[in-house]
């Protein structure tokens, strides 16, 4: 019988054709994942992967497992699936990490209609700037760019953002006619990331790197 954990390892690298881009996919260490290819090969009795220039690719062995794994693993999704359907309540405690941005907004709200659902459930919220090295039985929700990250990661959706001031701050100090101008206005930052740069897009100006003055009034 084959380790489940293996044959998702070996699909894994088989889709991505990349041990660095399955680490993320998969959430694991690269030291991990290869003992897992190692470990399935050893089981099966012969090389299951060839690596060509900068691509991990099967070979001919590898390209007629890859199609039961795929198989197998779409089965045990099936039978997960269908035992989580015969448990009717949510219950134990739910870790979630987040972006300090998102608990003003929407995200509040969403965690407050789950719980409502589910009454015998416990959340614990943990706000933070910095992306976690690990989460362990939770998800993070972020914003922005996640950079190297073992995580596995998914796109939920865009968070479009713009540059807004009150007309009654217009009419005492002029409205902007360039992103140039915007640099000699006193702002609030409220997605705190401006320490690591804004850039801004201009219909016909193009992308605009801005540097703004130091922030006199800082709230997290």
């Amino acid at each position: 019988m084959y380790d489940l954990q293996e044959l998702e390892a070996f699909v894994s690298v088989v889709r991505t054709g990349s041990l660095t881009a399955s680490t993320r996919d998969l959430g694991l260490p690269k030291s991990t994942l290869s003992r897992r290819i190692r470990q399935l090969e050893e089981n099966v009795g012969q090389p299951l992967l060839l690596r060509q220039s900068r691509k991990i690719v099967p070979n001919d062995a590898g390209r007629v497992f890859y199609r039961y794994c795929n198989d197998i693993l779409e089965l045990v999704v099936q039978g997960r699936e269908a035992l989580d359907e015969l448990k009717a309540e949510v219950t134990g405690k739910l870790e979630l990490r987040c972006h300090e941005s998102f608990v003003r907004g929407w995200f509040s709200g969403v965690v407050e209609s789950f719980m409502a659902d589910h009454d015998d459930l416990r959340v614990a919220i943990h706000t933070q700037r910095n992306l976690p090295e690990a989460v362990e039985d939770g998800v993070c929700i972020w914003l922005g760019e996640t950079g190297e990250t073992a995580l596995r990661q998914e796109v939920l959706g865009v968070l479009k953002q713009g540059i807004f001031g009150s007309p009654a701050y217009f009419r005492q100090h002029g409205k902007p006619a360039a992103p140039g101008e915007l640099a000699h206005h006193p702002w609030v930052d409220l997605l705190g990331r401006a320490d690591t740069g804004v850039i801004l897009h201009h219909s016909r100006q193009g992308n605009f790197p801005l540097s703004l003055p130091d922030r006199r009034f800082t709230v997290d």
